[in-house]
């Protein structure tokens, strides 16, 4: 993995749960209680249940304004508001359902675009085909990625906030975000909501950077050693205890003043004149805020303060804190009891599984089908079909195809290889009348050797993985097109003069094109 490579895609949705400080707001939360298959809405704050075995299917984190959804039978997704789950919020059903972190989302309805809606499930804005994903809003803005795999930031309108010219993104955290410049000498570079580059290095100047950048700071190390930086990418804090330990889980990041750390890979806490004020002598430690932290000793979690002070007892298999003074608690026999640091039960009733982690990326579901139908009958022509006519053998087919590593294919009869344009997503199959790599003793040599064969062409296989609709519509689209570039139609194939026969057929939701020689 890259050091550009883990992302906080759900910060504002997680760092939701708390931020609550005074401990009046209420957590809602999906679970299945004493082992009932279904779902229920439970309140963490108080032990309400608002309603119980209420869903056959697990609903979704409950997002801002109380929204969630749930998967229907058929397979698409319905919101529902927590006051009221016995009807949606509208009539309005989804293929992707995206979670509420603000007072909009990003949802996409089958086969096409994606879209943007309101609290009310109101579509107020269909994004262009050019933008492929989304991520949830952080805060203002949400990262999208378009048709050439670049990144930029949206609005809350659905506008292009920050042109996609970026080779990776992070989201946003508080007024910052960390994007990758595209080519090579490419920079990392901070920036702010209108796209200013505050500062950047190069990729290289760091073995390795915790991000998102957050609360002021972001940690990067060198040798081992992790050191924290300010937004102007200048030292702020570094001490010899504060190494590097393979992940970034919530490490080095900054809150109330302080940050857990790593050493010899067991955590503790620091504060920001480099203090240690717990040492590291935790398997594990994650903020939950309000001056508490999950923390796992001899196998088993508890949770303490900043000064590593117990507040609830190392004795349990699992905890998760909800929010101020209520946690999820799992004993050994991993059933969950929600409860407070005086360990007093606020649910009286088991919770034998929940949802609290909000989803992640929206996918675009529109085909451009005219695009697909232009470069496939570009691929297929009475000639060749996809660089490939029926002189070629298996060793012509590997020099066209780039493979120079003969071994991986030994005693196969095919090549595979990925094509990706205009909307196609496909794997192309090229099959031989023999194996099309051998390993035989050289006598010239004296050794065995491997090398590709000169077995002849059979076929070419397009098996395209998008769904079924579309290709009904390409399968349509493409039958004159044939026909009017040279091939007869024969039945249900396509065949050219020097014998070149072409079907379509869809199989598993998919459309194979096979071009026989």
């Amino acid at each position: 993995m890259n050091k550009f490579g883990n992302f906080l895609v759900g910060l504002a949705a997680v760092s939701g749960l708390y931020s609550c400080s005074d401990g009046s707001v209420d957590i809602y939360m999906p679970a299945r209680l004493n082992e009932s298959d279904m779902w229920s809405i439970v309140n963490a704050r108080n032990g309400e249940v608002v309603a119980q075995d209420a869903f056959s299917r697990a609903p979704s984190a409950i997002g801002q304004g109380n929204i969630f959804y749930v998967e229907t039978s058929d397979g698409l997704f319905e919101y529902y508001k927590v006051s009221d789950v016995n009807n949606p919020i509208s009539s309005e059903r989804f293929s992707q359902a995206g979670d509420f972190n603000t007072d909009v989302a990003f949802a996409v309805k089958p086969d096409e675009t994606i879209s943007l809606i309101n609290s009310s499930i109101v579509v107020v804005k269909q994004l262009p085909a050019s933008v492929k994903s989304v991520y949830g809003f952080s805060g203002e803005l949400a990262r999208f990625k378009n048709e050439k795999g670049l990144y930029g930031y949206l609005n809350k309108k659905g506008e292009v906030a920050i042109e996609a010219k970026y080779a990776e993104a992070t989201n946003f955290s508080g007024d910052y975000a960390f994007v990758f410049e595209l080519g090579e000498n490419s920079k990392i570079l901070l920036i702010d909501k209108q796209g200013k580059t505050v500062t950047q290095f190069a990729p290289d100047r760091y073995d390795w950077i915790y991000f998102p950048f957050f609360n002021g700071y972001f940690a990067a190390s060198t040798n081992g050693k992790v050191t924290l930086y300010n937004d102007r990418n200048e030292k702020v804090l570094s001490n010899n205890m504060m190494e590097y330990d393979g992940t970034d889980d919530g490490l080095y990041q900054v809150h109330e003043g302080k940050f857990i750390f790593s050493n010899d890979d067991m955590y503790g806490l620091m504060d920001m004149d480099g203090k240690v004020l717990v040492r590291p002598k935790y398997k594990s430690l994650r903020y939950s805020g309000n001056d508490r932290y999950v923390a796992l000793r001899n196998d088993v979690y508890g949770v303490v303060n900043g000064a590593g002070e117990e507040i609830i007892p190392f004795e349990y298999e699992f905890i998760r804190g909800l929010g101020k003074n209520r946690y999820l608690v799992s004993e050994a026999n991993f059933n969950c009891y929600i409860v407070d640091e005086d360990l007093k039960e606020i649910l009286p009733m088991e919770v034998s599984d929940y949802v609290l982690s909000p989803g992640g990326r929206i996918d675009s579901e529109y085909v451009d089908v005219s695009a697909m139908v232009d470069k496939l009958a570009s691929k297929i022509t009475p000639a060749a079909a996809f660089g490939v006519d029926k002189s070629k053998t298996a060793d012509q087919v590997a020099a066209m195809l780039g493979f120079t590593d003969s071994s991986k294919y030994r005693w196969n009869n095919e090549f595979r290889q990925e094509f990706k344009e205009s909307d196609i997503d496909a794997v192309v199959v090229y099959t031989f009348a023999g194996t099309v790599a051998s390993y035989d003793y050289d006598f010239s040599l004296g050794d065995y050797v491997d090398r590709f064969t000169s077995a002849p062409i059979e076929d070419v296989t397009v098996f395209l993985t998008k769904s079924s609709l579309e290709y009904r519509a390409v399968q349509r689209q493409l039958a004159p097109i044939f026909v009017k570039n040279g091939f007869r139609r024969v039945d249900d194939d396509y065949v050219a003069a020097n014998g070149m026969t072409v079907s379509m057929d869809l199989q598993n939701g998919s459309l194979a094109i096979r071009c026989r020689f």
